[in-house]
């Protein structure tokens, strides 16, 4: 199974078009249909879903605050974030179970390293 954590965004509706034969559970802090609803990026919860995740699972993670730029300019809140997400989540999940983060807020270009692409786009 897989379960994909930001599951709002366009990323993940292009990995929901890969998956559509697989079983996947998407989960959100949007309240939307189809999607279940999860708050584990508060301070302290406790939420079953998570411990219905096993080792055979995939856990694919897309969510974030924002974009660089946030990060950059809110340090305390990005280290919270983390935190919750580290005590909430993956620190709940079994060591096997296969974890996939993306990230599209910085690209590179792959010839030169040094060159970054931002993504202003929100």
């Amino acid at each position: 199974m897989f379960y994909i954590v930001g599951s709002t965004g366009l990323l993940s509706k292009l990995i929901q078009k890969i998956l559509k034969n697989k079983k996947v559970v998407l989960i959100s802090s949007k309240k939307k249909n189809n999607v279940l609803f999860s708050n584990v990026f508060s301070k302290k919860i406790n939420e079953n879903w998570i411990k219905k995740v096993n080792k055979n699972d995939t856990l694919i993670f897309l969510s974030n605050l924002g974009n660089i730029n946030y990060y950059n300019n809110n340090k305390n809140k990005v280290e919270k974030f983390h935190t919750n997400i580290l005590n909430n989540l993956f620190l709940k999940l079994d060591k096997n179970t296969r974890i996939i983060f993306f990230s599209s807020d910085m690209v590179y270009s792959g010839k030169n390293k040094k060159k970054v692409y931002y993504d202003y786009s929100n």
